[in-house]
C-alpha cells in the first residue's frame, strides 16, 4: 500500500464517498498515507530543483539548512538531515569544491570545523528559499490563513505526540505516557 502511495502522487477528491483517492482508486485513509503523499509531492519538486542546479538532494538540503543557521558542523548537518556522517562529509566536500560552502576552524579548538556559505552559496540559498516559498504558496492555494494555522497546529500536536511515544518506548521502565487534558499525550 505504501509503495502505491509513493509511486502514485496524484490525489483526487471522491465527493461521493467524502474521501481522497489515488489515481488507482485506493482511498487515502490514514495520517501516514496523507503524510507520505504530501512528503513525496514536496520531495519530487525539491529534487527537481536540486537537479536543475546540478546538486544531489542531500547537497540541496544542506544549502537550505543555512537559511536557518549561518554556521554548522558536519556532525550537526548529518544529525539534522538524518544522514550518515560519511555521506554528509562527501556532500560537504563537493559543496566546498563547487565553492558554495567554506570551512573554518575554531581557534579555541582546532578540531572543530565550522561550515558557512560562500557568496555564491548564499545567493543560491536565497534563490532556493524563494522558490520553495513560491511552491508552498501554489500547494496551499485556496486554503485560508485560519485553515492553514489549524492544519499546522494539528501537525505540531501529532509530532509532539510522536516524540512522547518515542520517549516512552525508549524509557527503560517501559511506562508509556498517558493522555493529557488537552488531548495530547503526557508522560505523567
Amino acid at each position: 500500500m505504501l509503495r502505491m502511495v509513493r509511486k502514485r502522487m496524484s490525489v483526487t477528491n471522491d465527493r461521493s464517498q467524502g474521501t481522497h483517492v489515488l489515481r488507482a482508486g485506493t482511498p487515502l485513509q490514514s495520517i501516514g498515507q496523507y503524510a507520505k503523499a504530501l512528503v513525496n509531492s514536496v520531495t519530487k519538486e525539491l529534487n527537481s530543483e536540486a537537479s536543475a542546479c546540478n546538486l544531489t538532494p542531500t547537497e540541496f538540503a544542506v544549502i537550505r539548512l543555512f537559511h536557518i543557521e549561518p554556521e554548522w558542523t558536519v556532525t550537526d548537518l548529518a544529525q539534522m538531515l538524518s544522514v550518515n556522517i560519511s555521506v554528509m562529509s562527501r556532500s560537504v566536500s563537493r559543496l566546498v569544491e563547487k565553492e558554495l560552502l567554506q570551512r573554518r576552524r575554531l581557534r579555541e579548538d582546532r578540531r572543530v570545523v565550522l561550515l558557512r556559505l560562500t557568496e555564491n552559496g548564499a545567493s543560491l540559498a536565497l534563490e532556493f528559499h524563494e522558490r520553495a516559498r513560491a511552491y508552498e504558496e501554489r500547494l496551499t492555494q485556496g486554503i485560508g490563513a485560519a485553515d492553514m494555522e489549524n492544519c499546522l497546529t494539528t501537525i505540531r500536536k501529532i509530532v509532539a505526540n510522536h516524540a512522547v511515544l518515542e520517549e516512552a518506548n525508549s524509557d527503560p521502565t517501559g511506562q508509556p505516557g498517558g493522555v493529557a487534558a488537552d488531548g495530547g499525550l503526557s508522560t505523567e
